[in-house]
């Protein structure tokens, strides 16, 4: 006893199966440059942050460096 309907899709094995997709316009493609940046924008301020840390730790080493005349021990010991 087949039970299935003669119209639907399943009814004949040998029938092709289609996937419709559907293409965002173009509207939506020129605001998606503009989020990327958006997204960016952490990333950049995180990286800044590190920079201006990272040069005034390295002003502060060679400040120490001058007055004390040796490197400290900590930096000796981590540096390979």
């Amino acid at each position: 006893m087949n039970t299935t309907n003669p119209s639907s899709p399943m009814a004949d094995s040998n029938s092709a199966n289609y996937v419709e997709i559907s293409i965002p316009d173009e509207r939506v493609k020129r605001w998606r440059v503009l989020f990327n940046w958006l997204l960016a924008i952490p990333h950049w301020l995180y990286v800044i942050v590190l920079v201006v840390v990272s040069f005034v730790l390295w002003i502060l080493l060679v400040m120490v460096v001058l007055f004390t005349g040796k490197i400290p021990q900590l930096i000796q010991t981590t540096t390979p």
